[in-house]
Order: structure tokens, then sequence, then C-alpha cells
């Protein structure tokens, strides 16, 4: 596995695989809610100034992911839930294993 530093710009650090991982993590085990994480991820993926030269799939995905995790199907009711949270968090460590 290569190390992947963060991009830097504006001020913004674009995460890297651990910050990542980290993140997904929290919000796979309620530590973070889907607000917040949402509230993390959006900013990078809307913000083209913080995108590196050479994306990082992997973080993308997952940006991509947290960024709706706040998604509502109904009033009070969440598009996603803890498996689908636990399910990212495992698809992201499938992918940085095969990168």
């Amino acid at each position: 596995m290569s190390e992947h530093l963060p991009w830097k710009s504006d001020g913004m650090v674009f995460p890297d695989r651990r910050t990542t991982e980290a993140q997904l993590w929290a919000l796979a085990h309620g530590r973070l809610s889907p607000e917040a994480a949402s509230d993390w991820a959006m900013p990078y993926v809307t913000d083209e100034s913080t995108h590196p030269d050479q994306m990082d799939q992997p973080v993308w995905h997952a940006l991509t992911q947290m960024g709706g995790a706040d998604l509502r199907s109904a009033p009070g009711e969440y598009l996603y839930g803890g498996g689908d949270y636990r399910a990212w968090l495992s698809e992201f460590r499938r992918a940085i294993e095969a990168s």
C-alpha cells in the first residue's frame, strides 16, 4: 500500500486514508452522527480546489457515501443506517487492500 499525502488548498486539507477510515469507523459504530459525517465529507466533495491532481479513489468514494449519510427516506427516517455504514467501512478497507 502506498502512502497518500493529504492535499492542501485554501486551508482545507483533503483527507488521507487514515483520516477517512477513522471517520467511517466512527459513523459505523455510532460515534459520529449521520449529520456530522455528512458535514465533514461534503466540503471535500463540493470544493474542487481541495481535490488532489491524482484522486485517491477509495477516499473519494467514501467521501461521496458519507456525504449522503444524513439523507432521509421519510420525515425522521434515514435512508441509510448502521448496517449500511458498516458495509461502507468494509468496502473502503477492501478497496485499500486492493490498491
